[in-house]
C-alpha cells in the first residue's frame, strides 16, 4: 500500500509541475503521514480489469479469465475485498490467484503446472 501511495504522489506532483520542489524523502514522509492517519490505498479500483486463475469445475484444468472490478469493500478490520460480476476476492489473493496483467497470470499458471498443479 505504501509503495502504491508513493507512486500516486509522484505521479500527481509531476502532473501539476511541483515535483521539482519536493525531494523523494519528503514525498515518503507525506506517504507515511497519510497512511498513519487512515488513508487506505487499494491495489485496484472500480473499472480495473484483473485476471483470475480458477478451476471453475473440478473436472477441468485451471483457466485464466478476465474480470472487471465493480466495487471495492473495506472492512473495519482493514481487509479489502474486490467484487466482480460473479465473485469476489480479498487483497491477499493478488499475486496468487488474481493478477493485474494477463502475462502475470499466464506465468503463474505455468509455474503452478510445473510445481504439480494441474
Amino acid at each position: 500500500m505504501r509503495d502504491r501511495l508513493k507512486s500516486l504522489i509522484d505521479t500527481f506532483f509531476a502532473s501539476v509541475d511541483i515535483d521539482k520542489f519536493y525531494s523523494q524523502n519528503q514525498k515518503e514522509k507525506i506517504s507515511d503521514y497519510l497512511l498513519a492517519n487512515g488513508v487506505i490505498v487499494p491495489s485496484c479500483k472500480v473499472g480495473d480489469v484483473v485476471w483470475v486463475i480458477g478451476q471453475f469445475y473440478k473436472f477441468t484444468k485451471p483457466e485464466i479469465e478476465s474480470r472487471k472490478i465493480l466495487s471495492v469493500q473495506i472492512y473495519k478490520n482493514g481487509n479489502i475485498q474486490y467484487h466482480y460480476k460473479d465473485g469476489c476476492f480479498y487483497e491477499g489473493n493478488i499475486g496468487k490467484t488474481v493478477f493485474t496483467t494477463r502475462e502475470e497470470a499466464v506465468q503463474a499458471l505455468k509455474g503452478g503446472a510445473e510445481n504439480g498443479r494441474t
